[in-house]
């Protein structure tokens, strides 16, 4: 007789949620928790320091002092971004596109004069910049939008998927939509990541392991958003057949 398998635990790494309970340690607990949080808050002092000293860097040396140059559509025909953006890769690992949004955030931390976008962590202004693409009728970036929104962030303490989900009400309030850009590769690394979720018995088990601690409301709302992407999926797919 077969051995019956055992069923494997689930390791919750499709979902990490904070407790919302206060959990009770020990005295040596409690100052080991106190002791990583100091030193997470030195990390992202520092990262904040290098990121404006960067910042500022690129816009003495590259731009010359010129914020609106950094934003400017034809920023590629300055040959010192262009050397930038080629070796930067090689020699520090960041993408051409993380230095773009750092430059990006850099002049408007130059050119937003308002006081809530300047107390803003470099990771919330990334996630309001789509915000930044509406144009005031001189063709220049409406600066008050993203002050607005970051006093917004400020006020209910958001975090970065929640500021990317008020940036997505807003643009759509509005009647326009986040500009995506993808690749080739982007398009195969997404659909390979949905076969790893659900391309096998495993996955799907997996799957209604975590569904099983939704409430009705988010299982019915999961499941809108399943059937529309498997749609949309679909026509993509077929879209390529036809070609």
């Amino acid at each position: 007789m077969a051995k019956k398998e055992s069923k494997k635990p689930s390791t919750g790494a499709l979902v990490v949620r904070a407790p919302k309970t206060v959990v009770a340690l020990d005295r040596d607990g409690v100052k080991s928790v106190a002791r990583v949080l100091d030193a997470m808050g030195d990390w992202i002092d520092a990262f904040e320091d290098g990121h404006r000293r960067v910042s500022q860097l690129m816009l003495t040396e590259i731009f010359d002092e010129d914020a609106r140059a950094m934003l400017r559509a034809d920023r590629g025909s300055n040959p010192r971004w262009r050397e930038l953006l080629r070796r930067v890769p090689g020699q520090t690992g960041l993408s051409a596109k993380a230095v773009s949004v750092l430059a990006r955030v850099g002049a408007y931390d130059e050119l937003i004069t308002g006081r809530y976008w300047k107390r803003l962590e470099p990771g919330l202004k990334e996630r309001l910049l789509p915000l930044a693409d509406r144009k005031d009728p001189g063709g220049r970036p409406t600066l008050s939008a993203l002050d607005r929104a970051a006093k917004h962030c400020l006020d209910f303490d958001l975090d970065g998927p929640t500021a990317a989900r008020f940036v997505d009400e807003t643009l759509r309030q509005t009647g326009r939509h986040r500009r995506r850009s993808a690749s080739r590769r982007t398009y195969e690394t997404q659909v390979e990541r949905t076969l790893d979720l659900f391309g096998d018995a495993a996955g799907l088990e997996r799957f209604a392991e975590v569904s099983e601690a939704l409430d009705e409301t988010a299982r019915e709302e999961l499941s809108a958003k399943l059937e529309r992407a498997a749609k949309r999926m679909l026509a993509a797919a077929k879209g390529l057949r036809r070609r």
